[in-house]
């Protein structure tokens, strides 16, 4: 039981490592292919390291962990993060007024459902439900990044920002289907661990860099700040995944209608 969150806390500082490791290739000006050889690799390791643990805990029958404080400050410190997104979307948005307001409302209600995921224990029917937002809010941001930019036809420019975004939807898509699907054992560990290590990669080349991730078309310090709330998202799953939620318990017929069938 001690060894899952050391294993897990390993398991997420792997994966900072991995995208610490593709941001400053990224930035020393690599080439496209070097770069894609680069993250494919990162891919490779945190892919072995799910499978590793996954191992591990199968053979010496180590139980899931239970969410703790650990775990519930990092889905509160995501539900604020939201927030200050909605109000740097409202702000210094890209696009029409009103593209900017339905982006910070969708962004508010996405911080509201991750802190009331915290009322909920994290254990509910609700909390699964609440926990679906921002994958919602996701998609939609990266529709808005990709039409923004669909006329543009160096996808060199970004094309790493699509990217980043798209493995973040990902793995939250993988951390979202732990509590409705059957559970992917190694798969899903390491969709979660890509998007964590792409919203690494993005901050650190974002520090290094801000000028030309600034440039890109529809990109804001609003989407540095919603890439840091899914962080916050997928480490809370890497280090305590959702489980399968429990079936419902079969109806009981009424004493009445027991004492009828009897009678007949």
């Amino acid at each position: 039981m001690k060894n899952i969150p050391r294993l897990s806390f390993g398991y997420v500082i792997l994966t900072v490592f991995c995208g610490a490791v593709v941001a400053l290739f990224r930035v020393k000006n690599g080439t496209d292919l070097g770069l894609l050889i680069v993250a494919a690799a990162a891919v490779l390791i945190l892919a072995a390291a799910a499978a590793a643990v996954r191992r591990f805990c199968k053979k010496y029958n180590v139980p899931q962990p239970e969410p703790g404080k650990l775990s519930f400050a990092l889905i509160a410190c995501a539900g604020f993060l939201f927030l200050a997104t909605a109000f740097l979307f409202f702000l210094k948005g890209s696009g029409s007024s009103l593209l900017r307001a339905v982006s910070a409302v969708f962004a508010a209600v996405t911080g509201a459902a991750a802190l009331m995921r915290l009322s909920e224990r994290d254990k509910t029917e609700r909390a699964a439900g609440y926990s679906l937002v921002p994958v919602f809010l996701v998609g939609f941001y990266l529709l808005l990044l990709y039409r923004g930019n669909g006329d543009n036809p160096y996808l060199s420019e970004f094309g790493c920002e699509i990217a980043v975004f798209l493995l973040v939807l990902i793995g939250l898509y993988a951390s979202v289907a732990g509590w409705f699907l059957k559970p992917r054992p190694i798969l899903r560990p390491a969709a979660m661990s890509w998007g964590l290590a792409a919203c690494v990669q993005e901050w650190l080349y974002f520090l290094l860099r801000h000028d030309k991730v600034l440039a890109i078309r529809g990109f804001s310090l609003g989407s540095m700040v919603l890439l840091s709330a899914c962080a916050f998202l997928l480490a809370a799953a890497l280090l305590v995944p959702p489980r399968l939620l429990p079936k419902p318990a079969p109806e009981q017929p009424d004493e009445k209608d027991a004492v009828k069938t009897e009678e007949e």
